[in-house]
């Protein structure tokens, strides 16, 4: 099924976010956040992840450029350890958000792609253009356009660390106290009927 999107604002409930899909895209159904389909033939995909890297990074815009583009030597070793070749980095700064834009190929089956990927609020946001042949220059730009106009609605704060390990010492011993707690009440049941 396919819903005409153009120019349309995408409100992103999960990660409270809004993304605006280029004029003439076609929206599609799938399991992401968003996908669509460009006018040429290439599939757009913008899904997001969390984990412990993603919420250690927690916001790129925290990050000098240098430090940035580091991480993204990192992603192009995976990805070059995966399979896709001529993969290159660039750093796409914004007011709030910078993104890692990542290019590739993939031999077999054909897949070329442009990916744009960041880190905000602890989650890992990625849009990816893929198609069967190059992508098309003005796909590349509307990809851009619409990156630059990614917006979340709220940027919060990085939790202070110790806050997060004090929340896990706690929880820690809530769950000791609790295991002792049932073990004395299994020994104290067990000495009554004994």
């Amino acid at each position: 099924m396919h819903l005409q999107a153009a120019g349309t604002e995408i409100a992103l409930g999960e990660i409270k976010a809004v993304v605006t899909l280029p004029e003439g895209w076609t929206r599609t159904q799938g399991d992401a956040l968003v996908q669509a389909e460009t006018p040429e033939g290439a599939a757009l995909r913008v899904s997001y992840s969390q984990g412990k890297i993603s919420e250690d990074h927690w916001n790129y815009s925290l990050f000098d450029d240098d430090e940035c583009l580091k991480l993204g030597a990192q992603l192009v070793q995976r990805l070059e350890k995966a399979g896709y070749t001529g993969v290159e980095c660039r750093l796409v700064p914004g007011d709030s958000i910078k993104w890692l834009v990542l290019d590739w190929n993939k031999a077999d089956p054909a897949l070329y792609g442009c990916q744009y990927y960041t880190v905000v609020n602890g989650l890992a946001v990625s849009m990816d253009l893929t198609g069967p042949s190059a992508l098309d220059h003005g796909e590349l730009q509307a990809l851009e356009e619409m990156a630059r106009g990614f917006r979340f609605l709220e940027i919060l704060e990085r939790p202070s660390r110790t806050d997060t390990q004090w929340k896990k010492t706690f929880l820690w011993i809530a769950g000791l106290l609790a295991a002792a707690g049932l073990t004395y009440l299994i020994t104290s049941v067990r000495r009554k009927r004994g």
